[in-house]
């Protein structure tokens, strides 16, 4: 199969029957945040596909998972909060090591490096779609300058998102808005939902119909509005 001509999204599914590929996964970091987390769940159950992770900037504290499950991890560590410059030229030399037929790019500064490295290297490059970026409701509480640089990146991000060979989302509501945000076809996004395990979280012998049960809801999280405190708490309430 060639990953050029063909649309191609990662899952296990997918994988299964294609002859052994090679996949860079390039990220921010590898501290513990949802795409960090969903990431090592996703890549630890590949069976036919080589992956291999990079994480651009500093900070890694999931590397012992990582590395737990016997996957390869390159840590660039730069400690600019963009220097993408020297992330560039850094990726670019453990592409040209590792030589990968696919690379996957988590959030915004990862992936603009990564489409700019797989364009210049004839890599096809799958970008990500984790969260509702450029919704006015995501921003409403940032200072005028902030604004501004949402808006920067947001061209950064439009421009260069026509180097992607496809796109996933972790749901279909991320993958509309994206889509519109950043003029990407609903043809090119994949919706392939996050998820845990969620026998690793259920209460085994709790019999809800019990008038002596209080059930506790206990969310952790940055309180910023992106995390959507104010609808947890509203469908707590209705449930």
């Amino acid at each position: 199969m060639n990953w050029k001509t063909k649309d191609v999204f990662l899952s296990s599914n997918n994988l299964t029957f294609l002859p052994r590929k090679k996949v860079l996964f390039v990220i921010d970091t590898l501290e513990l945040g949802g795409a960090e987390q969903s990431l090592l769940a996703n890549i630890s159950r590949f069976k036919n596909t080589e992956g291999i992770v990079c994480h651009l900037y500093k900070g890694e504290t999931l590397k012992p998972k990582f590395i737990e499950k016997g996957i390869k991890v390159h840590s660039l560590n730069i400690e600019k909060q963009y220097g993408f410059g020297q992330a560039y030229e850094q990726l670019k030399a453990i592409v040209k090591t590792e030589r990968p037929d696919l690379i996957v790019a988590y959030l915004t500064r990862s992936e603009l490096v990564a489409r700019l490295v797989g364009k210049f290297n004839n890599i096809p490059v799958i970008g990500t779609f984790v969260h509702d970026l450029y919704a006015k409701k995501t921003h409403q509480h940032l200072s005028w300058l902030a604004k501004k640089k949402v808006w920067f990146f947001k061209q950064l991000n439009k421009l260069t998102a026509k180097v992607c060979i496809g796109f996933v989302a972790n749901s279909q509501f991320i993958k509309e808005s994206n889509a519109k945000q950043l003029a990407v076809p609903l043809s090119k996004i994949k919706v392939i939902n996050r998820g845990r395990d969620s026998s690793l979280f259920a209460c085994k012998d709790l019999d809800f119909k019990r008038s002596d049960i209080t059930i506790r809801f206990v969310n952790v999280s940055r309180l910023i509005p992106i995390k959507g405190q104010l609808e947890l708490i509203s469908a707590f309430k209705i449930l």
